[in-house]
């Protein structure tokens, strides 16, 4: 055999312009069937398929096929929406079936670990009025007779409204 190589072929030029899910859509295919998602719709259109208030707080992992083609979703969601997706499951699986148009899941697999991008902090309280200067604080503790005990009592009632004010501009601040 002579050592010559084939020619390398250039690729086929497209002279027109190709939207971005198309590209994505040819680049990211292998990757999104490898998950077991025969088709890459049901990640794109988690919203529609689970809902807004279920696709906000979970999202599929992957489709696993077993020996008898009984699929199971992997569901990433946090520990707080697990036990409600437990209960949810049957309906979130006929929702799943029903855009497929075939009986494609079976069961359901919740992953706890947290979703990206859905934040579990609640909102903060909202903080009560407080007195500003030491006088509220000294007719607050009038009644009390011991002296030690009353600069006590004032001197904590300050420091409790400085940190207050401290948490409640802390707050404003983040968005």
């Amino acid at each position: 055999m002579t050592g010559k190589r084939k020619p390398r072929e250039e690729p086929k030029r497209r002279f027109k312009t190709e939207g971005i899910n198309q590209v994505l859509q040819a680049a990211l295919g292998p990757a999104i069937r490898r998950r077991g998602f025969a088709d890459e719709r049901i990640l794109q259109e988690w919203e529609q398929i689970a809902g807004p208030l279920i696709a906000a707080r979970c999202k599929p992992v992957k489709i696993h096929y077993g020996r008898q083609r009984t699929g199971t979703l992997h569901i990433q969601a946090s520990s707080a929406i697990a036990l409600e997706l437990q209960h949810l499951a049957p309906q979130l699986i006929e929702r799943v079936n029903g855009y497929f148009g075939y009986r494609a899941v079976h069961r359901l697999q919740i992953i706890q670990m947290p979703v990206p991008g859905h934040h579990h902090a609640a909102p903060a309280p909202p903080v009560p009025e407080v007195m500003a200067d030491a006088d509220a604080a000294e007719k607050l503790t009038a009644k009390v007779d011991d002296t030690h005990l009353r600069t006590a009592l004032t001197r904590l009632h300050m420091t409790l409204q400085r940190k207050t004010k401290t948490r409640q501009k802390r707050t404003d601040a983040d968005p």
